[in-house]
């Protein structure tokens, strides 16, 4: 269980309804594929149960192709990173190295996965289809999540209430953006295709998305309105914010410009959420509802739903969607 810092108050302990709209995002591709329940289908190496590995650095199936799309999913409540291959939602391997507590997650455009560990103060990075980290970014105010800009710049929201900026390669932060609209912790943290921050959290116990321009300056609080407790935000390919409302229990999508959401998405419990390459399909992990749920982006209608069986706090996947 991860405690937050906000009004002291675990995530586990708040309960709100959850709220839907059907409205219709614009230049979304919908689709409709049968409604279904996927899980852990797979068996580790020499037949153990994948939950029950011991292996310090995990496992990764040996027949997964290359040119296979990943589904990377955060279960804080194993310590590790799931593997599953779209679109059939098998797993097929799973991260421990360097792995503490991790919260949200990122792949870059070379397929990387970038992973905040909130209780290792670290940002670890794996190559795609590799379980052994190879680089380690510090980030010592507690990383909740963490976004790659479209140039290569990582970026480490934290519990202090800032957004840590590392330039490509570097592991120490490079800069520090601060708002005092997130002043009491940076839950989520997205990029968009200008390269943009955006961060997401509190400030005098108000909840604000913040964007700071070209990774620089003060930043400027959007005044966003409906949110409740946000923990992840987004920035689709038509400039829509996409924010992941935990207590609340929806997504809340905001076209460019407005500060109210065009529609919203019914999800119990949205940790940090991600979008596939058509931008028809988003994955909402369900923190204490232990799975991901997949949903059709324009409407809403429940795809299928991963049971992972632990918190779940992050999805990503890979090749990552271009901004």
């Amino acid at each position: 269980m991860r405690t937050l810092p906000l009004l002291g108050l675990s995530l586990f302990a708040i309960t709100f309804a959850a709220c839907s709209s059907s409205g219709t995002l614009t230049g979304a591709n919908p689709s409709a594929p049968a409604q279904s329940t996927a899980g852990r289908s797979a068996i580790g190496p020499n037949g153990v149960t994948p939950r029950h590995l011991a292996n310090r650095h995990g496992w990764i199936s040996p027949n997964l192709k290359p040119n296979t799309q990943l589904l990377y999913v955060s279960d804080e409540g194993d310590n590790l990173i799931d593997v599953f291959t779209v679109p059939d939602y098998s797993l097929a391997g799973q991260i421990t190295d360097g792995i503490d507590q991790p919260e949200g997650i990122a792949v870059d455009k070379k397929g990387n996965l970038y992973v905040s560990n909130l209780s290792g103060n670290t940002v670890t990075v794996y190559p795609r289809g590799s379980t052994d980290q190879y680089q380690t970014l510090s980030e010592p105010d507690g990383p909740d999540d963490v976004a790659v800009t479209k140039n290569g710049y990582v970026l480490a929201g934290d519990t202090a209430g800032g957004v840590d900026v590392y330039a490509p390669g570097a592991t120490s932060p490079t800069t520090r953006l601060t708002n005092s609209s997130v002043d009491g912790g940076v839950y989520g943290v997205g990029a968009d295709a200008h390269n943009n921050a955006y961060a997401a959290g509190f400030g005098n116990s108000a909840p604000a998305v913040v964007e700071f321009k070209h990774l620089k300056g003060a930043g400027v609080n959007l005044g966003l309105t409906g949110m409740s407790f946000p923990v992840g935000v987004l920035v689709d390919k038509h400039g829509n914010i996409v924010e992941s409302d935990f207590s609340g229990g929806f997504i809340n999508i905001y076209p460019p410009g407005s500060t109210s959401p065009s529609s919203s998405i019914s999800a119990s419990e949205a940790e940090r959420s991600s979008l596939n390459k058509a931008e028809n399909l988003i994955y909402v992990p369900q923190g204490g509802n232990d799975d991901v749920a997949v949903d059709d982006y324009s409407s809403g209608t429940n795809v299928t739903t991963i049971s992972i069986g632990n918190f779940t706090t992050g999805t990503a996947l890979s090749p990552a969607p271009k901004p």
